[in-house]
């Protein structure tokens, strides 16, 4: 990821795509605590 971040200019599409990446991996990871505190 960081090799990517280097390479590609700010407003590429390598970006973007790491950004929707990690904005699903963070809801994931919201969504498995919560349960882990529910359950």
């Amino acid at each position: 990821m960081s090799e990517c971040t280097t390479k590609c200019p700010s407003k590429s599409p390598c970006l973007k795509g790491i950004l929707v990446l990690g904005a699903i991996a963070g809801v994931i990871a919201y969504f498995l605590k919560k349960k882990k505190c529910n359950g």
